[in-house]
């Protein structure tokens, strides 16, 4: 029934949606714009970020503020809890990471990377090691012996693999952690590639191996005899960093990711652990976002002309069994989509705006 809108000029409205009424307005972002709000694991604390350069903690029951860390000059744009170990994670559009003891509020240190600007990251194997991408090509992961003091046991760098395009930005990365010792990762680049990884430490040794490699508009292009349009496709993604791309991991079944690029109407069902792909779901309009329900029933994706596409697996499998339906009202590009815990309602955000759909009527 209620939740958080954030805004460009520094404001959190925290409301209720059912009412309709705003409960309280927290505002100590001045003139600036909050990229991210991270919940701790207990549900207690909010943590956002603005480019004013603070993160500030406030509570969930009556969302006063709690704390502001070390205002800096350089703007956090993500941050991430590490619930295990109580630490606050958070990266810098500068391109480190600057970790925080949340017991203490100490700073334990700086990440950062020689030759390297770190654009994405996520904890891995028990949240005792910390993957990175870069937007050199490369790929880092830090194994944390001790997280205070903050204790590098190695940083190695994994031979760039042939499936990282150059001169390519990374757009998203994500990880799905199988034991203490094995996870996957997914990360996607602006010309189209998905690249999965699987990680294994052996013999206390860290093994990255590309398992699954693809172009979704290299599969676009296969489909088509048109010249101009292969050609107009071959270009897209070499000349432009900021083209959006993305891919989340099924938690439901086992070797599934789905994934969307920006310039193609289309969201990919991908079997990567037989590296097939299972099912192109015509979309009609561009990706922008996209959310899973929790039981992976429902999936919506945001597109750049403001609607949701909003799809209802009817089978069993993702191979076939689709519904879509077309939902209606944003007027700019549709930047997260987010399902409520028990499914009934969708929010949905562009600029300056946040919509709320009944979904279980």
């Amino acid at each position: 029934k209620e939740s958080l809108i954030i805004t460009d000029i520094g404001r959190i409205f925290f409301v209720n949606f059912e009412e309709k009424t705003t409960l309280k307005i927290l505002s100590s972002h001045i003139n600036c714009k909050i990229p991210s709000l991270e919940c701790d694991g207990n549900n207690e604390d909010v943590f956002s970020c603005g480019k004013d350069g603070s993160v500030r903690c406030w509570t969930v029951d009556s969302f006063d503020q709690k704390y502001q860390l070390l205002k800096l000059d350089q703007q956090p744009d993500s941050c991430v809890i590490n619930q295990k170990e109580n630490i606050l994670l958070i990266h810098y559009e500068s391109s480190y990471l600057r970790l925080y003891n949340l017991s203490t509020l100490k700073s334990l240190g700086v990440i950062r990377l020689p030759d390297a600007d770190i654009s994405h990251f996520a904890l891995l194997f028990n949240n005792q090691a910390i993957l990175l991408t870069t937007h050199q090509e490369k790929m880092f992961l830090i194994d944390v012996q001790n997280w205070e003091p903050l204790s590098l046991l190695h940083s190695e760098l994994f031979p760039t693999p042939s499936s990282i395009p150059k001169n390519q930005y990374c757009k998203s990365l994500e990880c799905k952690n199988i034991t203490t010792e094995k996870a996957y990762a997914i990360a996607t680049f602006s010309d189209g590639t998905v690249s999965t990884f699987l990680i294994e430490k052996i013999n206390s040794k860290v093994e990255i191996t590309t398992i699954d490699t693809f172009n979704m508009i290299e599969i676009h292009m296969s489909k088509t005899d048109d010249s101009n349009i292969k050609e107009m496709y071959s270009n897209l993604g070499k000349y432009r960093s900021d083209y959006m791309a993305g891919a989340k991991f099924s938690n439901h079944f086992d070797g599934v990711s789905l994934c969307y690029h920006e310039c193609l109407q289309f969201l990919y069902v991908r079997n990567y652990s037989k590296n097939e792909m299972i099912k192109s779901i015509p979309l009609n309009y561009f990706p922008y976002s996209i959310g899973l329900s929790d039981d992976e029933k429902f999936i919506a994706v945001g597109s750049k002309e403001g609607i949701i596409l909003f799809i209802t697996r009817t089978e069993e499998t993702f191979a076939s069994g689709f519904n879509l339906d077309i939902f209606k009202g944003h007027y700019d590009s549709v930047d997260m989509v987010r399902f409520s815990n028990d499914m009934s309602k969708l929010f949905t955000t562009s600029y300056s705006e946040l919509f709320v759909w009944d979904i279980a009527n």
